[in-house]
């Protein structure tokens, strides 16, 4: 599996961590997700952001690199209504099945929505949604 990240500085935490608790098979890119080619295409089980782009353009630039059993994940802000009408818009519900959710409050995090694109025969995998 792999692990992608733009900045420097988580990769070599990641890698250290791969290291330390000797994951086989694992490795890290250090690439912004534009710039992977398509060898990366259809490999991943889970893209997350933290709301660096809206939602639809989340899903442009991410939704090729989901596998069969793949979910997108975007953790944003507690105003998104015009963001997921959006991506609404743009995803194919033949393919795709999204939901959103707004976590339980929690001491010392913001509040905000994580929303959820995952290929169709995937329906909320991810146990706190």
């Amino acid at each position: 599996s792999s692990l992608v990240d733009s900045r420097k500085k988580r990769c070599i935490f990641l890698s250290a961590v791969i290291d330390r608790l000797s994951l086989a098979n694992t490795t890290v890119v250090s690439a912004r997700i534009e710039s992977l080619d398509s060898s990366f295409d259809e490999s991943f089980d889970l893209v997350i952001t933290r709301g660096t782009v809206t939602l639809s353009s989340f899903f442009s630039l991410s939704s090729r690199f989901l596998n069969q059993n793949g979910t997108l994940l975007a953790i944003k802000g507690d105003a998104i209504e015009d963001e997921y009408q959006a991506l609404d818009c743009v995803v194919d519900k033949n393919v795709f099945n999204m939901l959103r959710t707004f976590p339980a409050p929690f001491p010392g995090v913001r509040d905000g929505w994580i929303v959820q694109v995952s290929k169709r025969h995937v329906i909320n995998t991810l146990p706190y949604l």
